[in-house]
This record gives structure tokens, C-alpha cells and sequence, in this order.
């Protein structure tokens, strides 16, 4: 039961009609070839860099298989829309199995994975190979974002591999001066104007992460890592019956109230409810079971994780 990158908002009533930008955010492995994981975290395998039939490959033949996931942790400035492009490939497909990616809890488009047996690349003779490149686009405004890369199926990494490579990450800006905005049509954003009251846990770096005036009752009120993701509380921290909570006074004048935070849930759920109240009124609630989320574990000591972003 954690919360990370935490920020509560005060709505001031502005708006504002603007026109978007898009940014490159994050570029990895792009060049002919690399020598390093760019801040990508690999769970279930070692972060290898391989070759095949002349492409460089961030994982590859047997480096990624099953039960391997990849993911990463980026800050965001203020944006709309989320997209990532990258090249998939995908050494030995015996079957009929998928490519998955998430941003946060959301699952983008499955890529089904078939047998190409006219194609051979790396790997074994006897069974093809393809690279493709993959677009993903999202609707998005959360001010991090956590990526996981997995496949589903279950034959080892000597039969069946996948590496990737061009990983290219952007995003639609709001205007300077916007924290939250949205797109009226494909020309037009609408900027609405908040201000910011409070932030907490949003540096990337486990180190930087304390409890930073918030008090934890039946929990430990400490920082631990699950993937590429800094948390507060998380694995053998904080669990069931464990309360988060602090007191904010002298709130300027408002017309809204929002809060925006990152939730993680790993091992054992079994429709146990998540909370969050303000002033003692239940404000969200979300049942998790031990089946929500990713294909494999991220952290933890068994059944699935899950990133899920709440506002």
C-alpha cells in the first residue's frame, strides 16, 4: 500500500484556450550502438545488449524472455497527451503470445506475435524472426509516468527472446504558466490555471524520499525501491491496516480541491480496499485483487504488481 509523487492542487478558476507543443522527452538506444540500460530497469533477466543480423538490440536473444519485464520511471513536465514509439523484436516466436505495454495500470494495444518462419535474423534457424515498429499514444497528465515492457507465454529464453531499441518518448506541453490542461479538438488545448498547495515524494531518487511531515501509523516510515520506481512505504513497510496521514492549515481560498498520487499494490490482495479520505469523507476506494496487474511480479515476494494512477 504506497503512495509516490503525491500533489494536491487548488483550483483557482481560470481558463485559458492555447495551442499545444510536443517535446521529446526521453530517447534511449537510438544510436548504432550502446553501451548502457538509460535508466531502464530490467526484473527477471540481466540488462544485456545484444546483436542481431546487424541491429543492437537493448535485451534480445536469449537475454529477454519469460517472465521479463522493463520498465522506467520519467518525470513529465505539464502535458496532455503521452506517445512512444520504439522497435520491438521478436527472435523464436513458437506460438501465439503478446507483446504488453502500460503506462501506469492502462494497457496499450496488444501486439500479437506469430510465427515468421520466411524471416531469420538471430537465434535458432528453425524458427523466424520480425522487428516492428510500434506507436503508443495516450491521454495523459499525471506528472510522472511509469512504463513496463513484458510479453505473456511461458517457454524459456533459449526458445523464445525480444529485445528493443529506438525507444523514443513524447509529450503534448500545456502552455507556460498551465499545471493541468486538455485538448478541445485537434487544434485547441484548454488551460485551466491551478496552484499548487503541496508536494511530496516526487524525486525519482530512493535517497531523496522521507517522510516529509506525514505520519505513518502501523507501517514503517521508510523509502524502498520496486522496479525503476522510488516509493514511500512499499514492500514489508507499509500493508493492511497501515495509515498515511497529515494535517494542512491556512489553505488559501479555492474553488476545488485536487489530489494526484501514484499507487503501488503488490503480493497477496484479495479484494482488499485502497482508501483515501479528506476531512474524515471517503474521497476514492478501489478493490485490488492478487490478479491486478502487470504480467509479472515487479517487487515483492509473489503475484502480480500494479502501478495505478489516482485524481
Amino acid at each position: 500500500m504506497i503512495q509516490s509523487s503525491l500533489a494536491i492542487i487548488l483550483y483557482l478558476n481560470c481558463m485559458i484556450r492555447v495551442f499545444g507543443i510536443q517535446e521529446t522527452i526521453s530517447t534511449s538506444f537510438t544510436e548504432s550502438t550502446f553501451s548502457d540500460a538509460d535508466g531502464w530497469v530490467v526484473i527477471g533477466a540481466e540488462p544485456q545488449i545484444t546483436q542481431c543480423q546487424g541491429k543492437t538490440l537493448f535485451g534480445g536473444y536469449n537475454a529477454f524472455g519469460f517472465q521479463t519485464s522493463v520498465t522506467k520511471t520519467i518525470a513529465l513536465p505539464p502535458h496532455y497527451q503521452l506517445t512512444m514509439v520504439l522497435e520491438f523484436c521478436n527472435i523464436d516466436t513458437l506460438e501465439f503470445e503478446s507483446f504488453h505495454v502500460y503506462f501506469d495500470q492502462n494497457l496499450q494495444p496488444d501486439l500479437l506475435l506469430v510465427k515468421n518462419q520466411n524471416h531469420l535474423m538471430c537465434g535458432e534457424e528453425t524458427v523466424g524472426d520480425k522487428c516492428t515498429i510500434l506507436n503508443y499514444t495516450q491521454v495523459h497528465s499525471s506528472p510522472t509516468v511509469v512504463i513496463v515492457l513484458t510479453t505473456s507465454g511461458g517457454k524459456p529464453v533459449s526458445q523464445q527472446s525480444w529485445g528493443i531499441r529506438d525507444v523514443y518518448i513524447y509529450v503534448e506541453k500545456c502552455p507556460d504558466g498551465c499545471l493541468l490542461c486538455k485538448a478541445t479538438d485537434y487544434l485547441t488545448i484548454q488551460c485551466l490555471v491551478w496552484s499548487v498547495l503541496y508536494r511530496s515524494w516526487t524525486q525519482l531518487n530512493i535517497n531523496q524520499i522521507s517522510s516529509d511531515g506525514w505520519n505513518v501509523n502501523l507501517g514503517i516510515a521508510e523509502a524502498t525501491q520496486c522496479g525503476s520506481t522510488a516509493l514511500f512505504g512499499g514492500y514489508l513497510k507499509t500493508g493492511a491496516g497501515t495509515v498515511i496521514s497529515q494535517s494542512f492549515i491556512n489553505i488559501p481560498q479555492h474553488d476545488k480541491l485536487k489530489i494526484q498520487f501514484l499507487w503501488m499494490k503488490t503480493d497477496f490482495w484479495q479484494s482488499n480496499q485502497a482508501q483515501m479520505l479528506v476531512d474524515d469523507d471517503l474521497v476514492w476506494q478501489k478493490a485490488f485483487s492478487k490478479g491486478d496487474g502487470y504480467d509479472w511480479l515487479i517487487c515483492g515476494n509473489q503475484f502480480k504488481t500494479q502501478f495505478y494512477r489516482v485524481e
